[in-house]
């Protein structure tokens, strides 16, 4: 049966997606691919000159961070003590030091790979060690935080110039942030050779790199006449990517965006300082950007890999390429790939509760966030949304501090206001609605009401998934996530772990027989692909003259086992009917809950959030909360309370109904 699975996904995932695959491993395994060939050597020299002054105070004004009735600017505050790992872990650190590049903060133990070439270095050599616990330190996000706080020290001096009428603005700025920076990024350097050691191994860690390089040379207004060690450092990072870039367009995934983006930004900021090769480069990353935002990207917004936060770093990816282009005054994108990006922005417009600027924890979650210009904590996606609004939907959205800061350091403040005052309504505005909206490519449908807000997971995979969720319940009432989704934690926890996290025990929908609806194939892939039938959603108004939105959805997994989800939104009242049958040993739903003074009482749990009661055509085995867990950030997992009702396969032929009404307080 194995086979036969395999042989299905095979189909699915497509033949060009197959072969580009395929053709890598066979490279690499024989060494026809030039990758293995390639060799560089870095400068021991700064990556970023010292500016004046007088520079950092036309830098300012231009982006509206400084001048009269401006706030001191704000910059991304995880880098100011110490070091940080996927928006919420921080290590210490001594000052003057630099960090260890191969220890994991979270075993407290170093890799002993690093004089091999990238190639024989295992992704997960080990049970519960993950190599992106050494590789998050090299995607350089304290790039661009040290490039900020070496603008915000040097504005003192700049006001202090502009001040005083004898100031001389020449003067250089003096940047403990900048010798941080520069001499981080040296350490670095000598540590991680080029093409040796684990930090040279994924061509999307490489191209995360080269963004936050290009990127604080943007800010740090070097991009023209660069120092010639930011030069070698950019160029041997796009030499690593090139050559494996098919085998990231196989994955259809985010590694084929990232890669193409630091190809076409990283490509031209060559190209502009006389580098020869740079412009074979970005050809190529602006052929298959284009390419990959109007295959991956589905025609109602939703991204290839059903998860808010991918869909954040696909849109910040994209994002950036366009703040590059206009900063070069270019054109990157085509119209259609344009569109795309405007629908892909809409879609996680809808998702994103407003008040918190959080959204549901669907899919896999790796931790990674390309622009963290502002004091927005991880879990907040308002500034990339209002960064994507401008640039691809030609409206602002936002209007939080954090927001406004995120758009100030990309120069794009009087834009943005421009568009506050001038824009007429447009769509994306108007989705804050209490509008129901259903995404059918994607497989969403979104119940609002004044304060509710209910997002209904149903199977429609065109891509490969990362979990098996099918049905999936996510509800936010005032900001608050009351019903919510497990994340991931790591992709190379234990067994067990695993498990639970992308299985059906770490969503809110109904387990058959202790197994998932999707058999696992390996790590990252599972078979018999779940497609929903019978879906519908509407928006009624009821005999008393309210509005009822409702959506249904139905599938039948790989051995039989049937189920069908009604969910219903009148106000803060959630109604929910399952029906199940096919199955052989016991079915079981779970709610999972928010952290709270959850009690059981009968066939009802409830708290300060809301109340949950549970009706059924048949007695249940056991009704109780049990702890679960889940993981909001990565390689982070906390205890929550969950519900589970488990159901025996009941005696006839009539399916088992259990219908399930949820009053939000």
């Amino acid at each position: 049966m194995r086979v036969g699975q395999l042989a299905k996904v095979v189909l699915r995932l497509g033949a060009r997606s197959i072969a580009r695959v395929l053709l890598y491993r066979l490279g690499i395994q024989f060494g026809f691919n030039p990758v293995k060939r390639l060799k560089a050597e870095l400068s021991v020299e700064p990556c970023f000159g010292k500016f004046d002054s007088g520079a950092v105070k036309q830098v300012l004004n231009a982006q509206g961070l400084y001048g009269d009735g401006v706030a001191e600017p704000k910059s991304n505050p995880n880098w100011r003590q110490g070091l940080s790992y996927y928006g919420w872990a921080h290590v210490s650190i001594d000052r003057g030091e630099t960090p260890d590049w191969f220890l994991d903060p979270f075993l407290k133990s170093r890799v002993e790979q690093r004089e091999l070439p990238w190639w024989q270095i295992p992704d997960f050599s080990e049970s519960g060690r993950d190599i992106k616990n050494i590789w998050e330190l090299s995607r350089f996000d304290w790039v661009l935080a040290f490039a900020q706080q070496a603008i915000i020290e040097s504005s003192s001096v700049a006001a202090r110039a502009g001040t005083s009428s004898n100031a001389d603005t020449s003067e250089e700025a003096v940047s403990p942030s900048l010798c941080k920076l520069n001499a981080w990024l040296l350490d670095w350097s000598k540590r991680n050779p080029p093409y040796y050691g684990p930090n040279w191994k994924c061509g999307q860690e490489a191209s995360i790199r080269v963004l936050h390089l290009v990127l604080a040379a943007m800010l740090l207004k070097q991009t023209h006449k660069p120092e010639p060690a930011l030069l070698s450092l950019i160029e041997a990072h796009l030499k690593r990517i090139r050559p494996t870039l098919m085998y990231a367009l196989g994955q259809d995934n985010n590694h084929g965006t990232s890669e193409a983006a630091a190809l076409y930004v990283g490509g031209e900021f060559l190209a502009i300082n006389n580098v020869r090769v740079g412009d074979s480069y970005a050809r190529v990353g602006a052929k298959y950007l284009n390419e990959r935002a109007n295959r991956l990207i589905l025609k109602d917004g939703s991204f290839s890999q059903y998860s808010c936060t991918y869909h954040r770093l696909m849109l910040e990816t994209m994002s950036l390429c366009e703040v590059w282009a206009r900063h070069r005054g270019s054109k990157v994108f085509s119209k259609s790939a344009l569109e795309r990006l405007a629908l892909a922005t809409q879609w996680l417009v809808v998702m994103v509760d407003p008040e918190s600027g959080d959204a549901p924890n669907l899919g896999a979650n790796d931790g990674a966030h390309l622009l963290p210009l502002s004091e927005a904590g991880y879990r907040d996606f308002r500034p990339s949304i209002e960064l994507a609004a401008i640039l691809f939907q030609r409206c602002s959205v936002f209007d939080d501090e954090n927001s406004r800061a995120h758009i100030r350091w990309l120069g794009l403040e009087r834009e943005r206001m421009q568009l506050r005052d001038g824009a007429k309504p447009n769509k994306v505005a108007a989705d804050d609605s209490k509008q129901l909206v259903h995404l059918s490519a994607g497989g969403y449908v979104l119940l609002k009401s004044a304060e509710t807000k209910v997002l209904f997971s149903y199977p429609r995979f065109r891509f490969r998934p990362s979990q098996s969720d099918p049905m999936h319940l996510d509800v936010w009432v005032r900001g608050i996530n009351v019903l919510r989704d497990a994340g991931s934690y790591s992709y190379n926890a234990e067994a067990k772990q695993l498990a639970y996290f992308h299985g059906m025990a770490g969503h809110n929908t109904i387990e058959f027989d202790r197994r998932d609806a999707m058999p696992k194939l390996s790590r990252f892939l599972y078979g018999e692909w779940l497609q929903a039938a019978q879906v519908r959603a509407a928006s009624t108004i009821t005999k008393d003259g309210c509005t009822e939105q409702s959506a249904e959805a139905q599938y039948v997994d790989w051995l039989g086992a049937t189920h069908h989800r009604a969910v219903s939104l009148q106000g803060n009242v959630i109604q929910i009917v399952d029906r199940c049958w096919g199955y052989e040993r016991c079915a079981v739903m779970r709610w999972r809950l928010a952290p709270g003074n959850w009690v059981v009482k009968s066939n009802e749990a409830y708290s300060d959030l809301a109340s949950i009661q549970i009706d059924a055509n048949q007695e249940s085995r056991r009704l109780e909360l049990v702890e679960g867990w889940e993981s909001r950030y990565y390689m982070q997992k906390n205890a929550l309370p969950v519900l589970e009702v488990e159901f025996a396969p009941i005696s006839n032929s009539a399916p088992l109904v259990i219908t399930t009404e949820i009053t939000l307080h």
